[in-house]
Parts: C-alpha cells; sequence; structure tokens
C-alpha cells in the first residue's frame, strides 16, 4: 500500500477490484481497503486493535478481529465503512475469522 505505516493481511475482493487488509498507523490498527484501478486506500475502522480482515463471499461485508474489555471479539464494516457492528460471545476468544464458502 502507499499509505505509509506498515500494512499486512491482504485479503482480495470477490471482485477482484480491491484488497481489504491490517493498515498499523500512530500505534492502532485499522481496516483498509484499497482500489486496485485508483490506488485510493480507505480506512474502515476507528482504529485500535483490529486485525485479520475477510470479505464476505457477496463482498459486501468484512468480517474482522477486534478487541473489547481485554477480549478477542468479532466485528464487521460494511464494504463503504458506512455499517458497523461488533458480535459479543458469552464466553471465549475470537482472534482469526473466515467466512465460510457461498451458499
Amino acid at each position: 500500500t502507499f499509505g505509509g505505516g506498515t500494512s499486512y493481511s491482504p485479503r482480495y475482493s470477490p471482485d477482484g477490484k480491491s484488497f481489504v487488509f491490517t493498515h498499523l498507523s500512530g500505534g492502532k490498527f485499522y481496516i483498509s481497503t484499497q482500489d486496485f484501478q485508483t490506488g485510493q486506500m480507505e480506512m474502515l475502522s476507528e482504529g485500535g486493535w483490529e486485525k485479520k480482515p475477510t470479505f464476505a463471499p457477496n463482498g459486501k461485508l468484512i468480517l474482522f478481529a477486534s478487541e473489547a474489555r481485554g477480549r478477542g471479539i468479532l466485528a464487521t464494516v460494511s464494504s463503504d465503512g458506512r455499517v458497523k457492528q461488533h458480535m459479543f460471545t458469552q464466553s471465549g476468544d475470537a482472534r482469526e475469522p473466515v467466512w465460510g464458502p457461498a451458499q
């Protein structure tokens, strides 16, 4: 990527037009996307401990690992960054999310 900082865990979008990745900047981890054609990078999350992003098979959502109250949780953000949601569990620790195959 070209936005400075450190970037890792890239994953292609299902349509192959962009990719999602974890971007470390200013001591915080952000979920970001970058368009292959324009090179434009967009941060989709507020920053914190947000890692391991992966596109849904339909490309509309991005699933990633986050942290709340000292515990790993799952979170989603829409591919345009407008809708964000944390998914809390009763117990356990979520760290490496993966979507199942499309049905």
